[in-house]
Parts: structure tokens; C-alpha cells; sequence
């Protein structure tokens, strides 16, 4: 399965594990269930974040923008920093936001929130920038990495 690939809007995306969340599937699409549906070869559209989707190698799947009609079904997302439990109902939330609401129980310094990085640990993607706005699903793990100096005692 490792060299195995699918595709989202013809773009080749690895197959690492199935089923995967039709939120996380849009997140590699780029976009977001408040945004988008997920469409099946089939054409059966997928719009329920938590839904989990079979993968198979060389499926495919396209996106389409949601209509007023559609409206997104809003759930809370858990994600966790540090191993710190954080909840949201948003999508997308600044590296500043997710730092400063992790704080001190995930042993930052919301005091010096410019000296640390944030990495997602599924996709090893680092944000250094604290205005970056980081597509967050449910159960994604951060770590949160200080890079400044270190008091000495």
C-alpha cells in the first residue's frame, strides 16, 4: 500500500491508510468541508467531515465549492499539542492561536510565542510563522518546538 497512490482533483495523493475522513481528504484537496464536498467517482458527494471513505489504489475523487443550499455540518475538531487536548469547531486557525490556546499545559511560553515552531507530526509539515493559518483535523497531533534560548537555572 505504500507505493500505492490515489488522486484528488487528478492530483496524486499516497495511499498511506483507509478509511481516511472526508475532512482530512479535502484538507489534501486544500480546502475544507466548510467550503467544499468530496465527489466519488460515482458521483456521490461527500460532505460529513467525520465520514470515513474507503481508499483504494487509482480512485478518484474531485471537489466541488458547496451552494448556499449545502450547508456545512459543524463539528468539533480534537487535536491535540504537546499532547495537550485542544478542541475547535473552526477549520483553519492561526499557529498563534493554536500556541496561545495549547499555553502553559502544553509547556509553551505565551510570552515568547515567536521562539516556537509548530510541526504536525502526521504530515511532518513545520509553520514558523505565527499568522500561518494551519488546516487543523480531527485527531491531528502537534508538536509545539521552542527554538529560542533556554533560561539557565
Amino acid at each position: 500500500m505504500a507505493d500505492s497512490r490515489f488522486f484528488i482533483n487528478e492530483i496524486a495523493c499516497k495511499l498511506e491508510r483507509s478509511p481516511v475522513t472526508v475532512s482530512a481528504l479535502l484538507h489534501m484537496a486544500g480546502t475544507s468541508t466548510k467550503n467544499a464536498l468530496l465527489i466519488s467517482d460515482d458521483g456521490t458527494e461527500h460532505g460529513n467531515p467525520d465520514e470515513l471513505i474507503e481508499i483504494a489504489p487509482d480512485v478518484r475523487f474531485k471537489t466541488t465549492m458547496r451552494n448556499d443550499s449545502q450547508e456545512p455540518v459543524e463539528t468539533t475538531i480534537r487535536y491535540t499539542v504537546n499532547g495537550e487536548p485542544n478542541v475547535t469547531t473552526e477549520e483553519q486557525l492561526s499557529v498563534g492561536f493554536i500556541l496561545r490556546n495549547a499555553g502553559a499545559g502544553a509547556a509553551i511560553d505565551s510570552t515568547d510565542l515567536p521562539s516556537y515552531f509548530l510541526e504536525n507530526t502526521a504530515d511532518g509539515y513545520r509553520y514558523e510563522n505565527l499568522d500561518d493559518l494551519v488546516t487543523v483535523c480531527n485527531g491531528d497531533n502537534f508538536l509545539a518546538i521552542h527554538v529560542g534560548r533556554t533560561p539557565v537555572a
